[in-house]
């Protein structure tokens, strides 16, 4: 989204702001009870990409303002916006051109206009308005609009032939066109383009676009299709004075011109708050063929847009820079809210009770009082120009099915055990609601003392792990009490008539209270004080009770408590968890190793026929002969096996250095492992290669050693782990 809006001009992205800005308000109150009255739009934008646009800029200021269209749409599930081509084109995504309708079902296909493409152009034929018209005739739309863009007449009918006299006769073809219902506008661009004659009355509007003005051409069309409130320009001066009469929730600054920058706004009490700022420019995708090198730009084309945060009636200084007031454009949002007042008929002097919480009115006739009032100042605005006229629609409806009308001054009565909600709608700026019917519960007037209701209160540290380390105590984040009133979020006003008291099981602490507006909450600081200033608590364990009481007008006290357990200290937890996990992971590691660790088999045997000998295992000086024949093979030793399986007949070691005795003529270890005397006196294998101290042989379980010398053969198996 944000990179689309950084290309787009005009008043289209201050549009876009306002569809979000204005769905629900924006302000504490509002933002549950202002609604806005929303139109489905079907919009079909004819785009003249013939040859003759792209002989200078026109083509440019033409992709400009359909991507203003593009931005300004709401896109609601009704809301359709296509783009029509006389010429075949492509939308940045390749393959073949297409004269297909392009659609643009949300503001992220903005970009499809963006870096649309022509393939192949030729003159301007008629007929992509023909098919638009026949897509908008068969639309259920309440706004349905025909925009045509073009730089000149239409010499052809269809894409492929001409007219008799090679001319169309647009100017009866589009009234024709307004005739049936359907809004057209018709924007001719570049200096050489042909106007039309208007006729707004019937709903046909056509301009001539110059390069002076078309943004101001642009914004005209906008505010016509997607009417929106714009400060009126006596609201503010050339020197950047703004006056307003309404608070509001947003002012949005929208300027236009090369090197145009909005530096700030500031009222008498600073400067108000910047929620959103975004730049807007041109797109230089242009064509093929012969015009592809001729095809110009404007790069005079370029936007901000400034959103600023809540404003409180009064004169507000606006900084910018290369702007002038013709480029300049305020939209805004009102913070208004209804006040609803019963007075007692009998009272002249009783100002009346204002009907925010409407529990506990005694039986008896009254009379009704409502009207808008600025939300910051309480004032009322019903008034003021900047909220266009207001009309409201007032009922009282009682639980029994009955209503009244209720106009203010009216009198109506209040019967016993019983209730009547209050409901007061008011419209303003034509399109805008504001109602009572959002806020029932503060609204409906409950006749006689009402029973104490449910109030609850549940506990959520924020602090990470529970966790307050006094080490970095500006870091501690508070202990959020939330709390209902009867199942539901308690207004501000609701909050700040809480009382809340905490308590520690074994112990005492410094808290601070803070009500968090707008979110039914309030903030317990442990370890601080109520004016903000840091007291250390004792370190330890804390388990915390705490404790509410709310009374409603005219209704009894509702108490409810919660508790949390934290705790306190002078390390951060992760200190605290090493020092118990790397001693155990130490252990670990130990009995790991003490496993894994290779070592000799517990027990070797070495069976011949005289029996079964034990085998002494070292690292040197084995007598794999064993004590049977002495020293005739003698041996190195290496370990091999892990320290767990050691006790298992799986176990195995590792010989090397053999050594036979020198009467030994020849000997095998295992299978495929023998060795024989040469004439020199060395022992060679059977592919004749040298014993070396190098040579390794894996012993096992079962492994034959066989060896002779003169007149006598010997031969023993090894047994591991056992005598056999």
């Amino acid at each position: 989204m944000e990179q689309m809006i950084r290309r787009i001009g005009g008043a289209a992205v201050v549009l876009v702001m306002l569809l979000s800005c204005f769905g629900f308000g924006a302000g504490d109150v509002n933002a549950s009870v202002v609604k806005k009255i929303e139109r489905s739009y079907d919009i079909a934008v004819v785009f003249d990409n013939s040859g003759s646009m792209y002989k200078s800029d026109a083509w440019c200021k033409a992709k400009y303002a359909m991507e203003i269209f593009a931005a300004m749409m709401p896109y609601g599930k009704n809301d359709s916006l296509r783009i029509y081509p006389m010429w075949e084109v492509t939308t940045g995504e390749g393959g073949e051109g297409s004269y297909e309708p392009i659609e643009i079902s949300s503001s992220a296909d903005i970009d499809k206009i963006h870096n649309m493409y022509t393939v192949t152009n030729g003159q301007t034929p008629f007929a992509p308005v023909r098919e638009a018209l026949e897509d908008l005739e068969g639309s259920t739309a309440d706004e349905k609009w025909l925009i045509v863009l073009t730089d000149g007449e239409f010499n052809m009918d269809g894409r492929k032939g001409k007219t008799k006299d090679g001319i169309v006769d647009v100017q009866k073809e589009l009234s024709d066109i307004a005739d049936k219902g359907i809004s057209v506008q018709y924007l001719a661009m570049g200096e050489d383009a042909s106007a039309l004659q208007a006729s707004e009355n019937k709903g046909l509007f056509a301009v001539k676009a110059t390069n002076a003005s078309l943004s101001q051409d642009l914004i005209v069309i906008c505010n016509r299709i997607f009417q929106r409130a714009l400060l009126p320009a006596d609201a503010y001066s050339d020197n950047g004075k703004i006056n307003l009469d309404l608070s509001m929730n947003n002012l949005i600054v929208f300027v236009q011109g090369k090197n145009a920058k909005v530096e700030g706004l500031e009222g008498s009490k600073g400067e108000v708050k910047l929620k959103d700022r975004r730049q807007c420019q041109y797109s230089d995708v242009s064509t093929g063929g012969k015009y592809a090198n001729v095809a110009q730009v404007d790069p005079t084309l370029y936007g901000e847009v400034d959103t600023f945060g809540a404003c409180k009636k009064g004169i507000y200084k606006l900084s910018a820079q290369n702007v002038d007031k013709k480029n300049l454009q305020i939209f805004y949002e009102p913070d208004v809210n209804i006040k609803v007042v019963l007075k007692d008929p009998n009272k002249n002097d009783d100002p009346g009770t204002e009907l925010t919480n409407a529990d506990g009115f005694k039986t008896g006739d009254y009379t009704i009082d409502y009207a808008l009032i600025d939300n910051q100042t309480g004032k009322d605005v019903s008034t003021s120009n900047l909220l266009g006229k207001v009309t409201y629609d007032g009922e009282l409806r009682y639980s029994n099915g009955e209503t009244k009308r209720l106009d203010p001054g009216d009198p109506f009565t209040l019967k016993p055990d019983g209730e009547a909600f209050v409901y007061v709608k008011a419209t303003y700026l034509e399109d805008y609601q504001i109602s009572t019917d959002y806020m029932k519960d503060d609204y409906t007037i409950k006749v006689d003392k009402a029973a104490a209701k449910k109030l609850g209160v549940k506990l959520d540290v924020k602090q990470s792990g529970s966790w307050y380390n006094t080490r970095k105590h500006d870091e501690w984040k508070p202990i959020r009490a939330h709390l209902q009133y009867n199942g539901k979020d308690l207004t501000d006003e609701q909050l700040d008539n809480v009382k809340m008291k905490c308590s520690f099981e074994d112990g005492t602490m410094d808290y601070a209270l803070k009500p968090v507006h707008g979110e039914s909450a309030i903030d317990i600081y442990p370890g601080q004080k109520q004016d903000g200033t840091y007291a250390e608590p004792e370190k330890g364990k804390y388990k915390m009770t705490a404790d509410a009481s709310y009374t409603a007008q005219y209704s009894k006290a509702s108490k409810a408590s919660d508790h949390t357990k934290f705790h306190v200290a002078g390390y951060s937890k992760l200190l605290w968890w090493l020092m118990r996990i790397i001693p155990l992971l130490a252990l670990l590691l130990l009995l790991l190793w003490w496993n894994l660790h290779k070592t000799f088999p517990r027990k070797v045997y070495f069976n011949d026929k005289m029996g079964a000998s034990r085998i002494k295992i070292k690292n040197k000086g084995i007598n794999l002969s064993s004590n049977t024949y002495p020293g005739e093979i003698t041996c190195d030793a290496d370990k091999v096996t892990n320290h767990m399986a050691r006790k298992k007949k799986s176990a195995k070691f590792v010989i090397k250095n053999i050594k036979p005795d020198p009467s030994v003529q020849s000997f095998s270890i295992g299978l495929g492992k023998e060795f024989v005397k040469d004439g020199s006196g060395n022992f060679v294998d059977t592919f004749g290669k040298p014993l070396n101290s190098k040579t390794k042989i894996t012993i096992s379980n079962g492994t034959e050693i066989v060896w002779r010398k003169p007149g006598k053969r010997r031969r023993g198996v090894i047994s591991i782990n056992s005598k056999k």
